[in-house]
């Protein structure tokens, strides 16, 4: 299981940096790609970096992702992966208005939960939602569909939950038929 240590801030804690989601001159890394199309290399190594710091940040702390908030303290992305969660029963994945990575499997994930009949709505959620969350788990290519664990080192009520054990189920099946879905 994941286990997942949000990132909150920017600062440090016994020596050891942490960040939040990178960000170039205060504007969202998808701004500033859609905007200019492509990065300095300075600011490829400056995100590379944070990126790295953060997951040595998650990894010193047992946890095997990192998630970040964007600037508005709302739940966002981990350093590799997209995160859904499960409220009051509902599935939620934040929306790409929050700065997320557009992800295939992100984007997979949510026809599949479409085609077995789970709603899945994209909506923006503070941070601290996850780990209230009652199920949650990422999604990327080499994660599949990760059940989390853990948050910040307390547990959440299911992993994996109903919900999830379902899109992982669905998503075995889509890759038995389909190796390039």
């Amino acid at each position: 299981h994941a286990h997942i240590v949000p990132v909150l801030s920017a600062g440090s804690i016994g020596g050891l940096p942490y960040y939040t989601m990178p960000y170039v001159d205060g504007e969202s890394l998808r701004a500033q790609l859609d905007r200019d199309g492509m990065l300095s290399l300075h600011d490829v190594a400056s995100i590379l970096r944070d990126i790295a710091k953060a997951l040595a940040y998650a990894h010193e702390r047992g946890a095997s992702e990192a998630i970040f908030p964007n600037t508005r303290d709302q739940l966002c992305e981990g350093t590799g992966s997209n995160v859904f969660l499960v409220v009051d029963g509902e599935l939620r994945t934040p929306p790409l208005a929050s700065g997320c990575l557009a992800g295939v499997t992100r984007d997979l994930v949510i026809a599949l939960a479409d085609r077995t009949g789970i709603v899945c709505r994209e909506r923006a959620e503070p941070i601290g939602a996850l780990a209230r969350a009652e199920e949650a788990f990422l999604t990327s290519s080499t994660r599949e569909v990760h059940p989390i664990a853990h948050v910040d080192g307390e547990s959440l009520p299911q992993a994996p939950g109903p919900i999830t054990t379902r899109l992982q189920a669905a998503w075995r099946e889509l890759l038995a038929h389909d190796l390039d879905p």
